[in-house]
């Protein structure tokens, strides 16, 4: 819908500016104007596309998820320049923000969807435990071996305390997420205990 109206608008600007064009051939400070506006809507049209793309691919990968998990479906919601996530219960919805790499919105969908399938209404620690232990589930049903799923999860929480969390609910411990994945998979250590020791100590074995 936002990219609809950013269309609709740089069109509308494009007739304005082009129309004394006509009126008046030569003016080159109007031309140049009219000819950025069109370079301005095809590029807004092409990123519009492949963001709806996108959202196609992601909404199909939480489909496959919850038809597997026997959850009923969500519908996934884009918000760009975030890294974060959220899960609305009410509305059976998914924000995921594009901000992140891909391994980032892999996990962080696959995390918010979780929630999800757990039913979780609040966000308590518990709660975010079980949302990556769901996480692991997902990215299994997506095509990864058990091992690189655990990985992939570890990693990002990892990751996100490393770099700082921009998230500011009460729920989220990443050092005793990590942890807690690591009970639950203890036949996954950690490829670098020393590193994560320093990141989260007494976690890397």
């Amino acid at each position: 819908m936002i990219c609809w109206f950013f269309v609709a608008g740089l069109r509308l600007a494009a007739f304005q500016v082009s129309r004394p064009v006509r009126q008046r051939v030569g003016d080159n400070a109007r031309t140049m104007r009219t000819a950025i506006l069109s370079v301005a809507l095809v590029t807004l049209v092409a990123g519009c596309a492949s963001m709806a793309a996108y959202q196609a691919e992601q909404q199909g990968l939480a489909d496959q998820a919850t038809a597997a998990l026997g959850a009923s479906q969500v519908t996934v919601l884009l918000k760009g320049n975030t890294r974060t996530g959220q899960y609305i219960r009410l509305s059976r919805t998914v924000e995921l923000g594009t901000a992140s790499d891909e391994a980032g919105k892999t996990w962080l969908l696959a995390h918010e969807l979780g929630h999800h399938v757990r039913g979780h209404i609040n966000t308590y620690l518990e709660q975010e435990m079980e949302a990556n232990a769901v996480a692991v589930q997902i990215l299994q049903v997506w095509g990864r071996s058990e091992e690189d799923a655990v990985r992939l999860v570890g990693n990002r929480l990892l990751s996100i305390r490393t770099s700082g969390s921009t998230l500011t609910g009460k729920g989220h411990d990443w050092c005793a997420e990590f942890a807690s994945l690591r009970s639950h998979y203890p036949q996954y250590p950690p490829r670098d205990p020393a590193k994560v020791n320093t990141t989260c100590p007494g976690t890397g074995g």
